[in-house]
């Protein structure tokens, strides 16, 4: 039939002709499980001055944050740097979707993974940035298309007490929290697992 075969090779034309959309991040979710293990600082910060540099031939921004509330492996009123990739050096530009977005002055909640001396990335990205609206924790909207993972986290991952937890997202764990309840059960929770190691 011709008419098949036609609308056969028309999709597979407009499937690569069809740009996605741009601000469009597509990427696993990341669960609890993952937040806890790769996170040696949490804390709620205030970004300030950010600046942009070339690193590796990809353009980096170097966000300078204060600790206003520590959760985790953190002091109040210590000074951080925070790495995230894309920013604008120069004339040249690079948009990174599913990357955190640090405005200066806008509190959040963010969970941190050490680079080097005092310069951090987010865990997960976008995934590991949260902000409070009328005292509750709200994800991030910047990280983009999350698609579930199949990989069954139980094991030697989390203790017994921790593992259908550790399997949920982490936004579903923290998200509609005030922050001191997510302190403290980031903490505890935290500290049962690397204690426990």
């Amino acid at each position: 039939n011709r008419t098949i075969i036609f609308a056969f090779f028309f999709g597979i034309t407009l499937a690569f002709t069809v740009p996605l959309p741009a601000e469009s991040s597509v990427s696993l979710v990341m669960p609890y499980a993952q937040l806890l293990r790769e996170t040696p600082l949490a804390a709620e910060v205030e970004p300030s001055a950010a600046t942009s540099r070339w690193e590796n031939g990809r353009i980096y921004t170097f966000t300078t944050a204060r600790v206003l509330r520590p959760i985790v492996g953190a002091s109040p009123g210590s000074e951080i740097t925070i790495r995230t990739l894309g920013g604008a050096v120069g004339k040249l530009a690079q948009d990174v979707s599913g990357e955190p977005v640090f405005d200066s002055g806008k509190t959040q909640i963010v969970f941190l993974r050490w680079v080097s001396g005092t310069i951090y990335t987010v865990v997960g990205r976008a995934q590991g940035q949260f902000f409070l609206s009328e005292q509750k924790v709200v994800p991030s909207q910047t990280a983009g298309i999350l698609f579930p993972r199949k990989t069954n986290l139980r094991g030697p991952l989390l203790p017994g007490s921790l593992r259908f937890r550790g399997e949920a997202p982490a936004s579903g764990q923290l998200a509609g929290k005030t922050f001191e309840t997510i302190a403290r059960e980031f903490a505890t929770d935290w500290g049962t697992l690397h204690d426990g190691k």
